[in-house]
């Protein structure tokens, strides 16, 4: 509808020059404008009236632990995957995901980046922050976009947090001899998104209905999910470097979301034939920052934190000026 009164406003106002990419910038600007107010916001409360750091860990963990597993929950639940395309957007995004991590691995070892270096680098390449995703897509495509987007993001969620725990254990700390099994079964069996992309799953082909209110308790939790983790993620940005020495493992970091992994996912899903709003839902994943709960794994697992941070505040702030770029492109 937007993009149909945007062609007409185009019919009468504009230069015969302003093409279909500028319809998608013109819809997706005020979306993203809003994304990007409600980051600065969660940034200023953060220095004046809301200072305390716990009060904003404190958010994250409701929202990491009740609010958006309880979306997840509901949307996949009650979504009609019926006619998507899900075998090749499962193929296409797991393409890109261990695409991109043998391209960073080698990369990483050529350049003799150290091994909690390249660890954070790693998790900034394949990590993603699907709370922004789904916040973005649901204000250029609605419900629909979300359905989509909730299919991409139960399809990477599993094996990127499998990945995150195989990686820092394999480079921090193999001579330590530690065993990753305990670890990689912490990370499923408490993982919330894991739990609400499973529960969601067994509620939607269970031969019995959900009963109506716990869809309903999911529906009224899952509302503050995505705002309150916009506020979050912009209180917990990094405005001030803190990296001693080499920024390669940054410039890494930042490449990799901006350029690599948005490119590899969006040239596989053209060879497996996706186009259309499923093709700019999978670059908007692409391009994705990295997924906040990194910094925690990196702490915990040896990594660089510091440069994990660094990468995802960076990543934060120049994924959304390349995700119009994306969309222009794509249409």
């Amino acid at each position: 509808m937007i993009e149909t009164g945007l062609c007409y406003a185009q019919s009468l106002f504009l230069p015969p020059i302003f093409n279909k990419g500028d319809v998608i910038l013109l819809t997706a600007l005020p979306v993203l404008f809003s994304v990007v107010i409600v980051l600065f916001l969660g940034q200023l409360l953060s220095r004046t009236i809301l200072k305390e750091a716990t009060f904003w860990q404190g958010i994250s963990k409701l929202s990491y632990w009740v609010l958006f597993p309880a979306l997840l929950f509901k949307t996949i639940s009650q979504s009609d995957f019926t006619g998507m395309e899900i075998e090749a957007i499962i193929s296409t995004m797991l393409v890109g995901l261990f695409g991109v991590l043998i391209i960073f691995w080698l990369i990483g070892r050529r350049v003799k980046l150290s091994n909690a270096d390249l660890s954070s680098v790693l998790q900034g390449a394949f990590r993603h922050n699907g709370f922004m995703a789904l916040a973005i897509i649901a204000g250029l495509y609605g419900e629909a976009g979300v359905e989509i987007g909730t299919l991409c993001l139960a399809i990477l969620v599993p094996p990127s947090n499998v990945m995150s725990v195989c990686v820092l254990i394999y480079l921090n700390k193999r001579d330590q001899k530690t065993n990753m099994a305990p670890f990689l079964a912490k990370e499923i069996v408490r993982n919330p998104l894991i739990i609400a992309i499973i529960a969601g799953l067994v509620a939607k082909y269970a031969p019995f209905d959900t009963p109506d209110f716990i869809l309903e308790t999911a529906e009224l939790l899952g509302r503050g999910a995505l705002p309150a983790l916009l506020l979050a993620v912009g209180a917990g940005v990094q405005l001030t470097s803190r990296i001693k020495g080499s920024f390669v493992p940054l410039g890494l970091g930042i490449l990799a979301k901006i350029i690599i992994f948005p490119a590899l996912l969006v040239g596989t899903a053209i060879g497996f034939g996706i186009e259309g709003m499923s093709l700019s839902i999978i670059a908007i994943f692409g391009v994705m920052p990295t997924a906040v709960s990194a910094y925690a794994l990196a702490r915990e697992l040896d990594g660089n934190a510091d440069l994990m941070a660094e990468i995802i505040s960076f990543q934060t702030f120049l994924s959304l000026p390349a995700m119009l770029i994306w969309l222009s492109v794509l249409s």
